[in-house]
Formats: C-alpha cells, structure tokens, sequence
C-alpha cells in the first residue's frame, strides 16, 4: 500500500499574494486562504439552507414565511408595549421551553398572526422546532377522523400527535368552531401540553371570558399568559 505524500510551493495569489499551495502528485490545491474562504462560505450557505428548511417545516402561509417584527405596523403605545413583549418572549422561548403559554387576542387586521409567526421564525432559528396549526386545518382533520371510511388517523392520534410538538401555534382559535365535543378536544388538547411543560401560542379574536368558554378550561390564567391589542 502506497501512502499519498503531500508536497508545497509558493505561489502568487491574485487576492492574498505570497502563499504556500499543497498539492498530491501532479494536483495542486490553489491558494489556502481561497480555499479555508471557500469552505467558510459552502458551510455559511449550508447552514442557512439548512435554517430555510426549518422554518419551511413550521408551516406557516406564504403570506407570513418571511416576516419580521420590524415589518409589524405600530399605530399607538399600547401595540409598542405588545410588540415589546412578543419579542421579549421569542427571545425566553429561544433559550428554554420552560415559558408560560400565550394567547395574543384582537380584532381581525391587528396582526396577531403576523407575531406570532415572527416569534416561530425567532425561535426556529435558534433550533427550536415549532408547528402552525390554523384552527380550520385541525377541525377538519378531527372531522375526518370521525369519518371510518376514509380516516387514517383517529382523532386521539392527531391530538397526541400536536400535543407532542414543542411548540404549538394555534391560529384563529374560535372560527368555526360551534360543536360542543371540538371544544372539549381543543381542551384536551392544551392541557396535554400544559401538563407535559410544552408552549402553546394562541391567535384570537375573542375575549378570555370566550375563550375560556370555547375550551371549557378552569384556572385559565394559569395557564396562559393573554396580551390583548
């Protein structure tokens, strides 16, 4: 067995001048600093794909896949102080899962899903996985799942399923949503995560005294954390 033997020579770099290329019989490498510059660059751009992939996998709408919490319209002090705290809790989520649940609750047009999709990208980038779940999207799934014929889930399955992801946001909680035995599974629902520690992040526009109604949830302050705007 012949092992490879490394040879050098100076070179002249066109952007680093004077510089010691390696080579292995008659292939040379080129220029090191091009080269360590070169792989800097590939790992930058893996990374990033890699970053672009997660934050594809959350789910989001097109419409809020590339959002920023510098682009949300601030309009008076109050919608100052909410998007202080969306950001300060994007940041707490970024660092550990142990953070209270959060419901942001306005009329349509004020930009809760917009926020709470700033806080997903936030905290996707910091490698902490988050799923958006339209509220639509999971009755319709629970309806099918009721249905034998064409079911492949049933309905305890998808609740386990979303009660499992780290971070669940659930947008537009409430539209939609009249049958008395969707609400009691929406409660299961986020009491499951309750119990096992993982956020939930709600977009609504109802009040607590509805909301708590609309999931039939006791100690509801305990368990969420509401900024109204």
């Amino acid at each position: 067995m012949k092992l490879l033997s490394m040879k050098s020579r100076r070179i002249e770099c066109s952007l680093h001048g004077a510089q010691i290329e390696n080579g292995v019989f008659d292939r040379w490498f080129g220029c090191q600093v091009c080269s360590a510059q070169a792989a800097k660059l590939i790992e930058l751009e893996q990374k990033e794909k890699s970053k672009c992939e997660d934050i594809d996998r959350i789910g989001l709408p097109k419409l809020y896949r590339n959002v920023s919490f510098k682009d949300w319209e601030k309009t008076d002090n109050r919608q100052i102080e909410v998007l202080k705290t969306t950001l300060s809790y994007a940041q707490k989520l970024s660092q550990t899962l142990r953070v209270p649940n959060l419901v942001l609750s306005g009329n349509s047009g004020t930009g809760k899903t917009h926020l709470a999709a700033c806080i997903a990208r936030y905290a996707t980038r910091k490698l902490v996985r988050c799923t958006y779940l339209p509220s639509a999207s999971f009755m319709s799934e629970i309806r099918l799942s009721w249905d034998f014929k064409f079911r492949s889930k049933h309905d305890f399955e998808i609740i386990e399923y979303y009660g499992r992801v780290p971070v669940l946001i659930i947008d537009e909680l409430g539209i939609g949503d009249s049958v008395k035995s969707q609400h009691d599974l929406w409660s299961f629902l986020i009491d499951q995560r309750y119990r096992d520690l993982l956020p939930t992040i709600i977009t609504t526009n109802l009040t607590v005294t509805e909301l708590q109604a609309q999931i039939t949830l006791q100690r509801m302050h305990r368990r969420f954390a509401v900024q109204f705007y």
